[in-house]
């Protein structure tokens, strides 16, 4: 009887290991399941970090992100790699230009070439000016457009400072000190020069509610960004002022808008830096600032002792 029951007890025993090797078994090809689709899930959550959703105009166009970011030279890079760019609340970079030709661009960022040959001369004309606003170089294209792309303040890949050390040739001078390049002026001035607003010497200059203003002699620019630095002992930043351009220094536009903007900081010399977005900031030739409101001292000081501008050039022929 007691060998009996000790069979039974091995036997049972015997089933029972093989039912836990069983179930170690499932357990782990379940876990290999979970793992394979945990990563399945992890390459498409970074398939669709990887995307980016382009608002142009109100029509969607979808790219990779790497697809955007192939030319340093492109609006595209230069507005990712910047943190005052972010997606609506639809996940959508929007942009206010028109969408005709945006596919072609597109194709064009994907594929390194593009067939103009269906294309009317007018269609071509406002198509070229879109590859101006993305500072997009057609490998066709002539050599009197140059591209200048913002990467941080006060860099040496901005327009006036490609002009004031003729074009990276020489040590930067204020390229408003020699009117056939820039020629510079202002309101009524309170203290400084307008000359010293486009420089890059911080030292103290200011108009009271007023404006400064240059208008480039050699050259045409479309604008992406621009930068600004405010007054380097009395800090009276700037917080609400206007941007405008001008074609002929009668008709301006709007090119960027700042109400109550706290960008520039609170210490002297404090700068910062904007994207243009406005469509019509195209061949300009003439660059206003214009104070609207109080600074951060509560007075009408207009404090400006920097800037720099960056986009395509046209040289003039």
């Amino acid at each position: 009887m007691e060998a009996e029951a000790h069979a039974r007890a091995e036997a049972i025993l015997k089933a029972e290991r093989a039912q836990l090797f069983e179930l170690q078994r499932e357990v782990i090809e379940e876990k290999k399941k979970l793992e394979l689709m945990l990563e399945k899930i992890e390459k498409q959550a970074q398939a669709a970090n990887n995307k980016i959703k382009l608002n142009v105009g109100g029509q969607i166009f979808i790219f990779l992100k790497e697809t955007l970011l192939r030319d340093p030279n492109t609006f595209f890079y230069a507005m990712l790699g910047s943190d005052r760019w972010q997606p609506d609340e639809d996940g959508e970079y929007f942009i206010d230009r028109d969408p005709r030709f945006f596919s072609r661009i597109g194709y064009f960022l994907r594929n390194g070439e593009w067939d103009l040959s269906s294309m009317t001369e007018d269609e071509k004309r406002l198509f070229r000016i879109e590859l101006d606003f993305y500072q997009i170089t057609p490998p066709d294209a002539e050599s009197d457009h140059l591209s200048f792309t913002y990467v941080s303040d006060f860099d040496e890949n901005g327009i006036l400072y490609w002009l004031g050390t003729a074009q990276n040739t020489k040590p930067f001078s204020n390229p408003c000190n020699k009117d056939q390049l820039i020629r510079s002026t202002e309101s009524d001035m309170t203290y400084g020069s307008g000359r010293k607003a486009f420089g890059r010497k911080s030292k103290p200059n200011y108009v009271d509610n007023g404006w400064f203003q240059i208008e480039f002699k050699t050259i045409s620019i479309t604008p992406t960004h621009y930068t600004l630095r405010t007054d380097t002992r009395n800090n009276y930043s700037p917080r609400n002022w206007v941007l405008e351009g001008s074609r002929d220094g009668h008709t301006w536009i709007t090119l960027s808008s700042h109400v109550n903007d706290t960008s520039v900081g609170p210490t002297p010399s404090s700068h910062a830096s904007w994207p243009i977005t406005c469509p019509s900031a195209q061949n300009i030739k003439l660059l206003r600032l214009t104070i609207t409101g109080k600074n951060s001292r509560g007075n009408r000081l207009f404090m400006v002792c920097g800037f720099e501008v960056y986009g395509t050039v046209t040289l003039n022929k």
